[in-house]
């Protein structure tokens, strides 16, 4: 599954999900004023053999979550339930995550949710945004991220973050 290159303005609920696949992709999309950004779901059990879907080898690259008029985004601080979030549900797989040089308006985070099972090799790095501080837990590898601009970002178009 791919998305890239898009342009999400003005959303309600999250406008990126991608659950349950392998050598996914989500790059380069803009998402300005679009609810709860982006969702990556290792999400089960439905019960029969296919019960625990598994996220594998997904990359999370170079996309912007932009504020906008912050009519439709959920504010994210402390709750961590908005921006870019990482679900894993008990029983099931989440390894080779890469999220990377992402930039995420400072009312949202990056997060993970649910998992502490079932989460391996997974990285989470060069990103411009906040992320959850639980993060500590076995199977992320977190490292050279920093706080979202304050201002205007990217080097071939510009949009406003906050």
């Amino acid at each position: 599954m791919t998305f890239a290159h898009n342009t999400i303005s003005n959303t309600l609920g999250t406008s990126i999900v991608l659950s349950d696949a392998l050598d996914g992709v989500i790059e380069d999309n803009v998402l300005t004023n679009s609810g709860q950004g982006i969702l990556i779901s290792a999400f089960g059990p439905y019960g029969g053999p296919a019960a625990f879907g598994p996220v594998m080898n997904t990359d999370v690259l170079r996309n912007t979550i932009a504020k906008g008029t912050g009519s439709l985004i959920f504010p994210s601080a402390n709750t961590n339930i908005a921006g870019i979030g990482i679900l894993d549900m008990p029983g099931c797989l989440l390894s080779g995550l890469m999220v990377r040089d992402n930039a995420v308006t400072s009312v949202n985070t990056i997060f993970s949710t649910n998992g502490l099972n079932g989460i391996s090799a997974n990285v989470i790095e060069q990103n411009r945004a906040y992320w959850d501080p639980t993060f500590a837990i076995p199977g992320f590898l977190i490292q050279d991220n920093s706080p979202p601009p304050s201002g205007l970002f990217l080097s071939s178009e510009y949009h406003s973050l906050d």
